[in-house]
């Protein structure tokens, strides 16, 4: 049974990857988040402590604005256990701050459930892994 059970997890969280940073809408928007100072899927040390706010970005600049309500950040550090932090808004909590403050080079940080909401109401969530070089 528990052999079973692997083989439906694995393709569960291979979807949920590669929705990594993306999220469809029905109108077809494909909203992202990202940290100002990003390169693909890394950001540097020095540019993840001086960075203080969660962006959106539209690949579709005519949609509608979106804005961001709350996240889940979730820093895995290298060695040791993963710290949770809940923020309200994009812009980083003091709380937020602190951990941030802790990463180290090779931790990989993920920006979990990120509500976006339009002008027009509409609601979706995107997600965003990234690994400190």
């Amino acid at each position: 049974m528990k052999t079973r059970q692997s083989f439906l997890v694995l393709p569960v969280c291979i979807f949920l990857f590669s929705l990594a940073g993306k999220a469809i809408t029905k109108e077809g928007v494909d909203p992202a988040v990202m940290l100002k100072g990003q390169e693909n899927d890394r950001i540097s040390f020095n540019q993840l402590r001086q960075d203080s706010l969660l962006e959106v970005r539209s690949i579709d600049q005519s949609q509608s604005v979106w804005s961001i309500t709350s996240f889940r950040f979730v820093i895995e550090p290298k060695r040791g256990d993963p710290y949770v932090v809940i923020n309200q808004g994009p812009v980083f909590s003091d709380k937020l701050r602190t951990i941030i403050d802790r990463a180290d080079h090779g931790d990989r940080i993920y920006f979990e459930d990120v509500v976006l909401v339009n002008l027009q109401s509409d609601t979706v969530r995107v997600h965003l892994m990234l690994k400190v070089r």
